[in-house]
């Protein structure tokens, strides 16, 4: 079964309210045009465009101002061939630029479930210990989002802990090391 301990508070300065032009209108592509893509590459690799060095620089100072997660965060992926199996190996793993969460554990499932109906692979949750992600929900709750979503950190270190098919999903816990 997915657990869902409790999370400890989280502390930080960012203020939704006071958030520049340049930052809502990221957040907002972050949560709803899936540019992020540009931001993770240029992080992953140091190559991109202009704009995407500057995106990765707005979304950083946004991250440094976010409240710190602690807790427990899922995210859905669906993996096919290869990349299942080398996934389903892992016994750890360093994140090369920024990737988001939920901390909805039904949402993952639900993710996971319709990719995998769509036939985009099978259906994968990551269970993640998390001990420093960025905390953004309630900068997207003042954005009107609609996701509880935190941020893990480009550089965060996981390893895996466990792996179970739940309800015909392949869960596989995580803890992060710092």
């Amino acid at each position: 079964k997915r657990e869902e301990p409790p999370e400890k508070p989280s502390t930080g300065t960012l203020d939704p309210a006071k958030l520049t032009k340049d930052e809502r209108d990221l957040l907002m592509d972050w949560q709803y045009t899936y540019k992020y893509a540009d931001i993770q590459k240029y992080q992953s690799t140091g190559k991109g465009t202009t704009a995407a060095a500057k995106q990765a620089q707005v979304f950083e100072n946004i991250l440094n101002r976010s409240p710190t997660y602690e807790g427990i965060a899922y995210r859905a992926l669906n993996l096919k061939g290869a990349s299942l199996q080398q996934f389903s190996r892992m016994k750890s793993f360093r994140l090369e630029a920024v990737s988001s969460a939920t901390t909805n554990p039904e949402l993952a499932v639900h993710m996971a479930q319709t990719g995998a109906e769509l036939g985009k692979g099978r259906g994968v949750v990551l269970q993640i210990t998390q001990r420093g992600a960025a905390d953004l929900r309630e900068a997207f709750k003042y954005l009107e989002g609609m996701e509880d979503e935190i941020i893990l950190r480009k550089g965060a270190m996981y390893k895996v802990t466990d792996k179970k098919v739940i309800d015909n999903i392949l869960t596989i816990f995580m803890e992060e090391v710092k």
